[in-house]
C-alpha cells in the first residue's frame, strides 16, 4: 500500500503504512504541516495488479488562530461594567483556514482556568463579553481563541479597572476632625479668631482597587446651618453650590457648617460634614449707668 498527496504513483510512498493479514491497512497523516485536500492511495496485490483509491477530504490544521483589536470599554477606571471586544481569525496559512470555535477568558494567564461563559462570538470572528461591576478588579484579563480543530491562540491580555468603593475624607478645624456625614449637629466649636478649615481625602479603603482621588469640593452653609443637610439633599444641590478646594478660611463672624463632596477617578462619590462652628470676634463689654445720688438730710 502506497500513498501520496498528488495523483502520481511515482511520488507515492509506503512509509508508515501498516498492512494487516486480513487486507486492512492504516497510516497516520503527519501533523508537522497544514493540509487540506485528498490523499491518493494505491494497493498492489501479490501478482502486481495496482488499484487506485481516492480518499475523502483530509484536513490537518496545526496553525493557531490569532486575536486582534482587543479593547476594553471603558479603558479607564470605572465603577460600572466593562465590555471586552476583539476579533479572532485563523487565516495564517494558505492551505487551510478553519473557523473559530470559541473564545475563552480568565483573570490569570492559565488556559486551564479559562471559560467561554457570556462570550458572544459572531460568524466573522468578532467577539465580546461583559465584566460585571459586582466585584472590583485591577489587573489583566487574558483571552484565547480556539479554532475548530482545537488549536489555541497565544493569550492576549487587556487591562480592566473597576473600583466600586467610595473614597474617604477628613475635615479638620482647630483640633477637631470629622470623617463622616454627621447625623446631628451640636455647634460645640467656638472661636473668637479666624478658623482655618482643611480637608484631606483618600481612596485607599479597598484591598483590591483604588482609583485615586479625582476631586475635593466643599459647600459652606451659614444661613440656617442648624438645619443639617441629608445625603439626598446634598445630591440634589445645584453644581454651582460646590467649590473645588481642600481648604478655606472663615474670618468674619458667623455660624457655619462645612459639607464636603469627594469623587474618585472611577466616579464613586461620598459626602462628609463638619460639626457646627461659631466664630464671634466681638469683644464683650459692660456699660455702667450710675444711679442718682441720695438726698442729703443735713447730717454730717
Amino acid at each position: 500500500v502506497e500513498y501520496s498527496t498528488v495523483n502520481d504513483i511515482t511520488q507515492a510512498t509506503s512509509d508508515g503504512v501498516t498492512l494487516n493479514s486480513d487486507g486492512s491497512y492504516e497510516f497516520t497523516v503527519p501533523r508537522n504541516q497544514n493540509f487540506n485536500g485528498t490523499y491518493y492511495i494505491w494497493v498492489e496485490d501479490n501478482v502486481g495488479n495496482v488499484y487506485g483509491i481516492t480518499s475523502s477530504g483530509i484536513t490537518v490544521d496545526m496553525v493557531a488562530p490569532t486575536i486582534d483589536n482587543l479593547v476594553a470599554t471603558p479603558d479607564v477606571w470605572t465603577n460600572g461594567t466593562v465590555v471586552i471586544s476583539g476579533s479572532a481569525s485563523d487565516a495564517s496559512d494558505a492551505n487551510y483556514n478553519t473557523s473559530i470555535k470559541e473564545v475563552k477568558y480568565a483573570t490569570e494567564d492559565d488556559y486551564s482556568k479559562a471559560t467561554s461563559a457570556g462570550v458572544t462570538l459572531n460568524d466573522d470572528g468578532t467577539f465580546s463579553f461583559t465584566i460585571a461591576n459586582n466585584a472590583e478588579f485591577n489587573g489583566y484579563y487574558y483571552v484565547w481563541a480556539v479554532d475548530e480543530y482545537g488549536n489555541e491562540s497565544a493569550s492576549s491580555r487587556i487591562t480592566v479597572l473597576i473600583d466600586t468603593t467610595e473614597p474617604t475624607a477628613k475635615i479638620e478645624i482647630r483640633n477637631k476632625s470629622w470623617t463622616s456625614l454627621l447625623e446631628a449637629l451640636t455647634f460645640g466649636l467656638f472661636s473668637n479668631t479666624q478658623l482655618n478649615v482643611s480637608i484631606e481625602a483618600y481612596d485607599a479603603s479597598s484591598p483590591i482597587a483604588n482609583s485615586g482621588v479625582a476631586k475635593i469640593e466643599y459647600y459652606k452653609v451659614n444661613e440656617g446651618a442648624e438645619n443639617r443637610l441629608t445625603r439626598d439633599a446634598l445630591k440634589a444641590l445645584d453644581e454651582s453650590n460646590w467649590t473645588i478646594g481642600s481648604s478655606l478660611t472663615v474670618s468674619s463672624d458667623e455660624v457655619f457648617v462645612v459639607y464636603v463632596r469627594v469623587t474618585d477617578n472611577a466616579g464613586n462619590i461620598d459626602y462628609f460634614c463638619s460639626d457646627g462652628a461659631i466664630l464671634d470676634t466681638v469683644k464683650a463689654g459692660i456699660t455702667l449707668t450710675p444711679s442718682a445720688p441720695a438726698a442729703d438730710n443735713g447730717n454730717a
